[in-house]
């Protein structure tokens, strides 16, 4: 039988065949070609939400990654309490914000990032290998769904934190930045976190997502074009972006991967829960492991 576009080869494997399915390398073709027309445009700030924001950058599939990680983070009690009482969140770009969205649930209390990650994220990796990446659109629009009558019915509506809450999205023609960092309500709230990780022909069919007369795709395009305050500290899982084009205050977490993986590897949606249940579990020990050196980066970042 033909590999399946989303299939995943074993750990280290070098055959890649599956990303020339024809949708797939439409998709980051058209990605390339709008990163580079963003590359020739002037950069606009992202807003100052009146407190230090704990950014966290795209990953695609290393998103299972990416909660371990942030799990292990805010499982110690000096770092959590630190943040809350610096009045500090979370906001984040792409499967980022997602992770974010996770991340500031279990600051609160509701729940903690395994249990986001096994009841919730995970059935995006399950879909993946029953269909392909095309169903991980309507997969991340139920997982808002779900996560935002879950923090609702614990905390009652609104969601507190949806007043302080950046999120970035691509806004189209044009592929310039926009973040928005308020939410009214579920929908705006939903449509907007689908919007940030939105790549056409990759996580479904249509060329765009539109709300509230605005059209918009994934965020990482107009991260090229966008300037970080020095309230942000910018949290890099992968290393997708110039150093340059990262805030004044960076923590490259990418840096503690202990994975002997290529890039794609990492980065590419497999549809492999079993892969994403590994990816998660190094990030926890990984996060673990440096957690002295973590803590006093992200202390002296809220500090300062």
């Amino acid at each position: 039988m033909a590999q399946a576009c989303n299939s995943k080869p074993p750990l280290h494997s070098t055959n890649r065949s599956c990303i020339n399915c024809l949708c797939q390398r439409a998709a980051l073709l058209a990605l390339a070609a709008a990163i580079a027309l963003a590359c020739c445009r002037g950069r606009l700030s992202a807003p100052a939400v009146g407190r230090k924001v704990l950014y966290l950058g795209p990953g695609c599939g290393h998103v299972a990654y990416s909660m371990g990680f942030l799990g292990a983070l805010l499982a110690d009690d000096s770092v959590r309490t630190a943040i809350l009482q610096h009045g500090a969140v979370f906001g984040g770009v792409s499967s980022g914000a997602l992770a974010a969205s996770y991340g500031l649930a279990t600051l609160h209390g509701v729940h903690d990032m395994r249990h986001w990650y096994t009841h919730h994220m995970r059935r995006g990796y399950e879909a993946i290998g029953w269909r392909s990446t095309l169903a991980m659109g309507a997969e991340l629009e139920l997982a808002a769904q779900r996560y935002y009558n879950i923090c609702a019915n614990a905390l009652g509506s609104p969601i507190p934190w949806l007043n302080h809450f950046p999120i970035s999205v691509t806004e189209i023609p044009g592929f310039r930045p926009r973040i928005v960092s308020r939410f009214e309500g579920y929908t705006d709230f939903s449509q907007t976190l689908l919007a940030s990780s939105y790549v056409p022909g990759m996580m479904g069919l249509r060329p765009w997502l539109s709300f509230d007369g605005r059209h918009m795709i994934d965020g990482y395009i107009g991260s090229w074009q966008t300037h970080f305050p020095d309230s942000y500290l910018c949290v890099s899982f992968l290393p997708v972006l110039p150093a340059s084009l990262l805030c004044a205050h960076r923590l490259d977490a990418y840096e503690f991967d202990s994975a002997d993986e290529t890039f794609l590897s990492k980065a590419w949606p497999w549809g492999d829960p079993r892969w994403a249940d590994e990816a998660f579990e190094r990030g926890e020990a990984d996060g673990a492991s440096h957690l002295p050196e973590l803590r006093a980066k992200l202390l002296a970042f809220l500090e300062a």
